[in-house]
């Protein structure tokens, strides 16, 4: 093996073996420093052992000559170790610009993952409180509803059993007044004392009369008195008529008076009856509309409270795109080389294995057409999947 000068390129190229372009001791031109000592120590023993069995005589510059071969090797494989340490260094320029560029290219893509992850996992966060919010918006909304409608139904159920007890029991007091009336009234019998016939009074003839008559004596006195008598009978009977009459006036008035009495109780009972149940009915009312205010404001206060939590998520997702948009950039267009590389690296996240992400990203792809297997076609999508690729 050896190394050869390119005109075109400018540069030595080794046309050895892979693994031995760069050792310099294979090259043709080469000279082993060990085989000239070798060589010396064998023809040092040699020289040592004719001076001992030939009688030649020591040559104490024998070694001299080896001495000049090492120096002479040393140099030409000095030169030749310089071409090869300076194609060795251009080689490794070559390599390491590629390997920087490899690695500036691995560094750019797993910067760009780590972005696409980043931005993913930031909008997911959002989403995701966002959604909370609205859930517990949803929530919060029918349970406060619920809470505080079904308050309402009760205070207006309320209202109208103490309105319709309102109206049983007025009723009931009101029939009880008037069954009372009705009881005096059918107990109230008109007085018959004084419709009993009034004793007439006579006076019969005085037998005295007669006799005077008899005698042929004077009647007239006796007549007198006699007269007198039944003038007064008759007066005594008339007396007595007109006083029992008088008598059963005055009754008949009592009793119509106690009727008239009876009557009017009645109807200021009654009407006390309604004054009181429409002051009771207002007093529900009023004690019910004051519920119901007190409901309302709860409701709203519960409501601004739920709606207070509500909008600390909503501001925490705001907050985390903010963030999310200050180190990552914006959401990537859909379809653009960023969205899909923000689908390749989400995508371990999002199925189960790397033929799922491929049937799910590229619907369309067919090995056989494309005479690539899934791997060589969607490296990246491969490695994400920790995949070689190569």
């Amino acid at each position: 093996m050896s190394l050869e000068w390119d005109p075109k390129t400018k540069t030595w190229i080794n046309v050895g073996k892979e693994g031995e372009q760069f050792d310099y001791t294979k090259d043709p031109g080469y000279q082993s420093i060990t085989k000239i000592l070798q060589q010396q120590q064998k023809d040092y023993q040699a020289h040592l052992k004719a001076v001992d069995e030939d009688g030649v005589e020591y040559d104490p510059y024998f070694n001299k000559q080896y001495e000049n071969q090492i120096a002479i090797a040393d140099s030409v494989n000095s030169e030749i170790k310089a071409k090869y340490d300076a194609a060795l260094a251009q080689e490794s320029k070559g390599v390491n610009a590629a390997a920087s560029a490899a690695r500036k290219d691995e560094a750019a893509r797993i910067k760009a993952i780590d972005e696409a992850r980043a931005r993913a996992a930031g909008e997911s966060s959002a989403k995701f409180l966002e959604s909370s919010a609205a859930t517990q918006k949803a929530d919060s909304e029918k349970k406060i509803k619920d809470l505080y409608g079904g308050l309402q139904t009760s205070a207006k159920d309320r209202l109208d059993l103490m309105l319709s007890q309102l109206e049983t029991d007025t009723a009931a007091a009101g029939k009880t007044i008037t069954d009372a009336g009705d009881a005096y009234a059918k107990s109230f019998k008109p007085s018959m004392g004084y419709t009993a016939p009034v004793t007439t009074l006579n006076v019969s003839e005085n037998p005295l009369l007669a006799a005077l008559q008899q005698q042929g004596a004077g009647t007239g006195e006796v007549q007198a008195a006699t007269n007198l008598a039944q003038q007064t009978a008759g007066a005594t009977s008339d007396l007595q008529k007109w006083a029992m009459g008088q008598l059963g006036v005055g009754q008949q008035n009592y009793e119509t008076n106690m009727q008239n009495v009876n009557a009017q109780a009645l109807q200021a009972a009654l009407a006390t009856l309604a004054s009181n149940k429409s002051k009771a009915g207002t007093g529900f009312k009023y004690d019910y509309s004051s519920q119901v205010d007190k409901i309302n404001s709860d409701q709203a206060a519960a409501q601004a409270a739920a709606d207070a939590e509500i909008q600390k998520l909503i501001n925490e997702a705001a907050k985390i795109r903010a963030s999310t948009v200050l180190q990552t950039g914006v959401t990537p267009v859909a379809g653009s080389k960023d969205a899909r590389t923000q689908s390749v690296a989400t995508a371990p996240s999002q199925y189960a294995n790397f033929e799922a992400a491929v049937k799910a990203l590229n619907p369309n792809f067919d090995s056989k057409k494309s005479g690539k297997t899934a791997v060589q076609a969607f490296p990246e999508l491969a490695k994400a999947f920790g995949k070689k690729t190569k």
